[in-house]
């Protein structure tokens, strides 16, 4: 089969396609029933519909549910894909999911859902107060990065605080930079991570040892799995 298509100044260019009908039919049975979700998923994320991340995005995003209504609630639970999630639980959803967003993204991300909800393109509406899943998916698929954070890029940045190859840094060193760079943290903010990252009642001196190499925030911080192989 051929389809024709015809444009360029004044419609002078004429282009024939050849086309595998077969093809075409295949895809449009498998966008049949489908949700949104499922066509951006197929499509766009590793290992489509059946991949095991998609699995994780699913789960995560009940799991924001759950979240979001008290994990000890005891009324009836208001969950499912087709329920959404509030707003608000849109970062710890793309954290989960390996994208750390920094604030000037996010303030994007609620620009957007606010525009797109205003109707009129007005850019000082507020953003909507809920989210379904097959528009938080279409959101992940357009902000996630090419590139993710890995052990390399822990390095780069130690490296851009002095450090050479397994060289360490000194904890004041580090803490006065997440305090003072790029999009600063509070010390209360530094405090709360800790309590995160190592348990209730952790200290920064908890987090972070009086030295710290790469590697070792690497792995023993964030927790990179093989960041020993990636890193010297």
């Amino acid at each position: 089969s051929h389809a024709d298509t015809h444009g360029g100044s004044a419609g002078r260019v004429i282009n024939v396609w050849n086309v595998r009908k077969e093809a075409v039919d295949a895809q449009i049975a498998r966008n049949v029933g489908s949700t949104a979700a499922e066509r951006v998923a197929e499509q766009l994320l590793e290992g489509g519909v059946d991949g095991e991340f998609y699995g994780e995005v699913k789960d995560y995003f009940l799991y924001s549910q759950l979240r979001a209504q008290g994990e000890d609630a005891t009324a009836d639970r208001l969950a499912g894909i087709d329920k959404p999630v509030p707003t608000s639980e849109i970062p710890s959803l793309l954290r989960a999911l390996g994208h750390y967003p920094s604030e000037r993204e996010l303030s994007d991300i609620f620009r957007e859902l606010a525009v797109e909800t205003s109707g009129d393109g007005d850019m000082a509406a507020d953003p909507p107060a809920t989210i379904g899943f097959d528009r938080f998916v279409s959101l992940y698929v357009n902000y996630r990065p090419v590139l993710g954070v890995d052990a390399g890029a822990i390095e780069s940045a130690f490296a851009a605080l002095g450090a050479g190859a397994g060289e360490s840094v000194e904890r004041g060193s580090l803490l006065e930079a997440l305090e003072l760079g790029g999009e600063a943290m509070s010390r209360e903010e530094l405090v709360a991570a800790a309590a995160k990252l190592m348990g209730r009642g952790a200290t920064l001196e908890d987090l972070v040892p009086e030295t710290v190499t790469a590697r070792e925030f690497a792995e023993d911080v964030l927790g990179f799995v093989g960041a020993a192989e990636e890193i010297p």
